[in-house]
């Protein structure tokens, strides 16, 4: 998401399954928006959601778990660091029935507060027009679980 490779402008614009917060830095998120505005008309619409630090903190700090499926075993790790506001997942995949190494996945993903989305996302010129808590059409609290924005950018 940091540069779309489309120059022809769209109505809608998605970012979903956590896809922001594999952008660590804040010039990352804020470039993401920049980007996602400009492919978009007047009047067009951004939806995104990403991971709160609520899921982090209930679920996924100390997530460990494992198991096999014909062909293949699999483990998974998580830790998240509230100070550092870091979620870092460790994934490994063997086959049980080659000689094929072992793949493992290393995932690093920043948990950004619903305020510095939102002013991330005015400063890159969209107005907010909703921020939900997780697949609801509740309006997200100070700390939710997972956010879903929806972003206009202004019609002319």
């Amino acid at each position: 998401a940091r540069a779309i490779p489309f120059r022809e402008r769209f109505d809608l614009c998605v970012m979903l399954m956590d896809g922001l917060n594999y952008l660590i830095e804040a010039e990352e998120v804020t470039g993401c928006l920049r980007e996602a505005h400009r492919v978009l008309r007047p009047g067009g619409i951004f939806i995104l959601n990403a991971a709160g630090e609520a899921i982090c903190e209930e679920e996924l700090t100390g997530l460990e778990f494992s198991g096999e499926s014909p062909g293949f075993a699999y483990s998974v790790r998580s830790r998240y660091d509230g100070e550092a506001r870091l979620l870092r997942t460790d994934i490994t995949v063997e086959a049980t029935d080659a000689a094929e190494p072992a793949v493992r996945e290393f995932h690093v993903q920043r948990i950004h507060s619903r305020e510095d989305l939102g002013r991330w996302a005015v400063g890159a010129g969209f107005a907010v027009l909703a921020c939900f808590e997780g697949h609801t059409r509740t309006p997200a609290g100070p700390a939710p679980r997972e956010m879903h924005f929806v972003l206009a950018k202004p019609a002319r």
